[in-house]
């Protein structure tokens, strides 16, 4: 009987499943990231009235819809998308947070919860 001999590389193993994440992740980022945008696209009419709480905000210049990304993330072996308006609309944290005087018109928490029974079958597999 010849002699067999198996070698385990599982730094590669490891990198292999590591990249295999990577498209699920992406494709549920790019899910949110639609899904904001849409609810960010509700026009106020041509006296740009403003949405009442906790609605998310009526379209006005379309700054804050056009500032909605996402970006890779890591943080030691662990990746994530971070999903939101970029630093440029400031203001996207005042009214997905609200402030005092000023009330919450949440757009991302409820894309994220919209989207939530879609992005779930993404990963289908990698836990268990």
């Amino acid at each position: 009987m010849p002699n067999v001999f198996v070698k385990f590389n599982s730094r590669k193993v490891l990198k292999a499943a590591s990249r295999s994440i990577d498209k699920p992740l992406d494709k549920a980022a790019l899910m949110i990231e639609r899904k904001a945008k849409i609810l960010l696209s509700i026009g106020g009419g041509s006296a740009k009235t403003p949405s009442s709480p906790p609605r998310p905000p009526h379209l006005q210049t379309g700054n804050l819809r056009a500032s909605i990304a996402w970006e890779a993330g890591r943080k030691g072996r662990l990746k994530s998308r971070l999903i939101g308006p970029r630093k440029s609309a400031f203001y996207g944290k005042i009214h997905e947070f609200g402030l005092a005087g000023y009330p919450k018109r949440v757009f991302m928490a409820t894309a994220l919860r919209n989207t939530r029974s879609r992005i779930l079958p993404l990963f289908k597999g990698f836990f268990k």
